[in-house]
């Protein structure tokens, strides 16, 4: 099995509710891996080919969910996760391509003079809205090759090329 991870490890609270003081308190942390994942597991079949069972997985810190309780709020990571696990039979040295991990971002900038962007009347001629939306699409490039050899008669053993992950972006601003 070959596992690629570009992670970042974030911690999320778990809570519990303490009736002496009665609210939730942060009773430890969990970590999330938030990042991208690709796990390749290669099965050697006859005549050259190899059964790669694939699993990419990606996921982004989407915001923070926040709860108003007694006493307080508290704050949850939201995590978005796109993956998918498929199974393909490919010829030795040839490369398998994996797309469709599609995101979609949109944010809104705003720009203003200081103290004129404030004034009721007047503000719309001193301010500047910027909303941009970037699509991401994650390609990942696998090349599977069998090598023959060792010392028993017959003996194979495939070997995953080094796997090429690439982002591509298109984005789009409108005023």
């Amino acid at each position: 099995m070959a596992k690629i991870k570009v992670t970042r490890r974030i911690p999320i609270p778990q809570y519990t509710y303490n009736d002496t003081i009665g609210s939730y308190e942060i009773s430890s942390f969990t970590y999330e891996d938030i990042g991208i994942e690709l796990e390749v597991t290669p099965q050697i079949n006859q005549d050259g080919y190899i059964t790669l069972e694939v699993k990419p997985k990606v996921s982004t810190q989407f915001g923070d969910k926040v709860f108003v309780i007694s006493g307080g709020a508290i704050s949850i990571p939201i995590i978005d996760e796109r993956s998918a696990e498929t199974k393909v039979i490919v010829k030795s040295g040839e490369t398998l391509l994996i797309g469709g991990l599609v995101s979609t971002d949109e944010s809104i900038t705003e720009q203003k003079v200081p103290f004129l962007g404030d004034i009721p009347l007047i503000k719309h001629l001193f301010r500047h809205k910027t909303s941009t939306r970037t699509k991401k699409d994650l390609l990942f490039f696998i090349t599977p090759t069998l090598h023959e050899g060792g010392d028993a008669e017959g003996m194979h053993e495939a070997s995953i090329s080094p796997m090429e992950i690439v982002e591509k972006s298109a984005a789009s601003k409108s005023d």
